[in-house]
């Protein structure tokens, strides 16, 4: 099997999958190397999903009135089966094409509010400033004493079967990796996929949140069980358990 038969079983491209069943033995991530990763998240799109997009869609929602959405052309469904002549022609020229249709698409929902995220309480949980989750979609934490609130950054993202099937979080921080396993264990998530490095150019993207072996993240008990290592990905599965409930 190569690696993209099998990162097609994992199922989609997100950072975190979120509508099987409250059995949690087989979360995977992937690792935290120094070197680069390629381009492994080109195979985390499912057969026969209408993906990649060349400009911005024309929301025909309540984002309509947003000043980004004016004049936008509208985007050009991609058939999964052009997905690979549409990432070559997008890496060309030092990633030109991805790079635009970045700068076309960072402005979209910067009307929503971003309150709690905002909220002094809130800050030093926010790895960037200007990357904070919208009021409407952001995940919620159960609330389990006054040391704990309910905010994490990420957000809910739709799919087919529901408008909560996936959830995207910021790599996390040394003081939020507790946090992180907290909404892992209470929103039933399955399968990590991990879309950065730790460090990248000298620089800190996300705390290494798995344990070599075994490790408490407050309530919750993290075994790493199995690892499947390569230069360029990592394939590991875990076994979660919360203690205050078992």
């Amino acid at each position: 099997m190569d690696l993209r038969q099998l990162l097609s079983r994992i199922g989609h491209w997100t950072l975190i999958y979120t509508c099987f069943s409250i059995k949690r033995e087989a979360l995977r991530t992937n690792p935290c190397p120094e070197k680069s990763l390629g381009v492994v998240w080109k195979g985390l799109v499912p057969p026969g999903l209408v993906t990649g997009r060349s400009k911005r869609r024309v929301m025909n929602d309540s984002r309509k009135n947003e000043p980004d959405s004016h004049d936008m052309e509208p985007s050009v469904p991609l058939l999964v089966e052009e997905f690979d002549a549409h990432y070559k022609k997008q890496s060309a020229n030092t990633k030109c094409g991805f790079a635009e249709e970045f700068e076309d698409l960072k402005l979209v929902g910067t009307a929503q509010s971003t309150a709690t995220a905002s909220a002094l309480e809130n800050k030093s949980k926010n790895r960037y400033s200007n990357v904070l989750p919208y009021e409407p979609s952001r995940v919620k934490l159960s609330i389990l004493g006054s040391q704990f609130g309910d905010y994490i950054n990420a957000n809910y993202i739709p799919g087919a079967n529901s408008r909560k099937e996936f959830i995207a979080s910021q790599g996390p921080l040394p003081a939020t990796v507790n946090d992180f396993w907290r909404m892992i264990w209470e929103k039933n998530i399955r399968t990590i996929v991990m879309l950065t490095r730790c460090n990248e150019q000298g620089q800190v993207k996300c705390e290494q949140y798995w344990p070599a072996e075994s490790k408490h993240y407050n309530n919750i008990i993290v075994k790493t069980t199995s690892e499947i290592t390569l230069d360029d990905w990592a394939l590991r599965d875990f076994e979660v358990k919360n203690v205050s409930s078992s």
